[in-house]
């Protein structure tokens, strides 16, 4: 929270409101042309007006004396009533807010959410017929994502894809370039997004779009590399130099946000505390901290059966 609460500003204005009557009432009719105590002065005042405002809350004398301060003070001294006024802007806002009582620290935007997605390593799209469709739509029926990345496709060009596999999705995919049913990258997104598919920025197995909000642009990236490529392999240097170009890329873009999410087939206890670290785990953990990304999740994304669970997707 970055104010906790307009209440313990309001106790503390009750203290100042006391002290000030239990001074001579004389003095609060000097007319105030200190700037630094027009500066106090003003939110002092505004404080105690939306004090009043509230009298739900707060029906005390109290306050009503000290309004009735405020009305003989504009009343005898106007001329310090505009200088007064021209002051009274810059605290409004903040003392709304101050009073509001639920400033989050992080509100984020002001609609429900930004957009939602999910990501999903399937072992492949077409298998029994395509019948992990039926899943997909059972599990979005519920949460109605905006966009549904999906790892190991295992699509090639001689696969035809049904038509309106999604309703009101539009589906798009990135195959290996031996062109064989192994791996891939495939993505769902909603129809209604705004959106604009960037093939000038991604790589094989890769899908890169644009979503513009507003005026401001959010680049989403679904990524698989495989595991056959090993550690000082030049298949897997050349997959980091794929990355580092495709974050450079996007940064001259000046995106508002950026995500990256995939099957980088890679181990590294710093994505899951539990989990163990190889050194492609560790190779891509160190590019991605180099470029400052963050791992979102931390929970393990892989569990099978006799094998410890690993945070790889």
């Amino acid at each position: 929270m970055v104010f906790t609460s307009g209440y313990l500003l309001i106790l503390i204005t009750e203290v100042i409101v006391i002290v000030s009557l239990l001074i001579p009432f004389w003095i609060c009719l000097i007319p105030i042309t200190s700037s630094l105590f027009y500066f106090f002065q003003t939110p002092y005042i505004w404080i105690n007006i939306f004090h009043l405002m509230k009298a739900n809350e707060v029906t005390s004398a109290l306050s009503h004396e000290s309004f009735a301060i405020y009305c003989l003070y504009f009343h005898l001294f106007p001329k310090n009533v505009l200088s007064l006024c021209k002051s009274l802007t810059r605290w409004f806002v903040f003392i709304k807010l101050i009073l509001a009582n639920d400033v989050e620290r992080n509100p984020g935007f002001f609609n429900s959410h930004l957009f939602t997605l999910c990501n999903w390593n399937l072992n492949s799209l077409g298998k029994d017929n395509f019948s992990r469709i039926k899943l997909i739509q059972a599990h979005n029926s519920l949460y109605e994502y905006d966009l549904i990345s999906l790892c190991e496709t295992s699509l090639n060009d001689t696969v035809e894809l049904p038509l309106n596999m999604l309703d009101n999705y539009t589906f798009i995919s990135s195959n290996n370039q031996r062109n064989t049913k192994h791996g891939g990258a495939g993505l769902f997104y909603r129809n209604s997004l705004p959106i604009i598919v960037r093939n000038d920025l991604s790589f094989p197995e890769s899908l890169v779009v644009e979503i513009g909000i507003g005026k401001k642009k959010i680049f989403f990236s679904v990524i698989y590399r495989s595991p056959a490529y090993k550690h000082g392999t030049p298949q897997f240097d050349a997959f980091l130099q794929n990355y580092r170009t495709l974050y450079a890329n996007i940064k001259k873009e000046k995106p508002f946000a950026l995500y990256f999410t995939g099957d980088f087939n890679g181990h590294s206890n710093l994505w899951w505390k539990d989990g163990d670290t190889n050194n492609e785990g560790r190779e891509i953990e160190e590019l991605t901290s180099s470029l400052g990304l963050h791992q979102i999740i931390d929970d393990p994304a892989n569990m099978e059966t006799k094998k410890k669970p690993t945070c790889i997707d």
